[in-house]
This record gives C-alpha cells, sequence and structure tokens, in this order.
C-alpha cells in the first residue's frame, strides 16, 4: 500500500500518491537527455502525475493540453517533494575529469 494525501488542483481535492523506487528510476532515466527541451520536459510532467495523482493513468496527452502549465508544474513539484525528491536543487552533472 502507498502513502498518500490530498492536495488541490484546479481548486478541487486530488489524491497523489509516493513514487515507488521504480517510478522515481523511470523519472530520473527519462529526465537525463530533457535538458531545455520543452517537449521532453512537458512528457516527464505527465509522466510524473500519471504515475501518481489518482485517475492520471487515464489522462490522454490532449486532457494534459487542457490544464494551465502553472498548476501541472504545482502538482508535479508537489508530488517529487511527498515522494522525497529534492526538486529545488539543481541536479549536479558528473564533475569533469
Amino acid at each position: 500500500r502507498k502513502a498518500s494525501k490530498n492536495v488541490k488542483f484546479l481548486k478541487q481535492d486530488l489524491t497523489i500518491s509516493k513514487l515507488s523506487v521504480q517510478q522515481v528510476q523511470d523519472i530520473q532515466e527519462a529526465g537525463k537527455d530533457a535538458g531545455d527541451d520543452e517537449n521532453k520536459n512537458f512528457a516527464l510532467l505527465r509522466m510524473v502525475v500519471r504515475f501518481s495523482a489518482a485517475g492520471g493513468e487515464e489522462l490522454t496527452d490532449e486532457d494534459f493540453q487542457e490544464f494551465p502549465i502553472q498548476d501541472l508544474s504545482e502538482l508535479s513539484h508537489e508530488i517529487m517533494r511527498f515522494s522525497g525528491m529534492d526538486v529545488d536543487k539543481k541536479v549536479q552533472e558528473d564533475p569533469p575529469k
């Protein structure tokens, strides 16, 4: 059983669940080459929401296009924080050799 909590999304209660280790690894792998590519970053955001939000797996890409980006970003950050990932820190690259 996953830990979950209710958050506000578009002024409605939404239940989010903590991400599993495998889901976190999948997100990190997908994010490695995202960089500043808006399409890849939006795909990553969709992945986070689909993994965690109640009913998220049923959302289509078209559904995501209808949501305000700021609200989606805040939801994604809340999911990551709730799952124990520090999204406020910049990802550090491997030091040069």
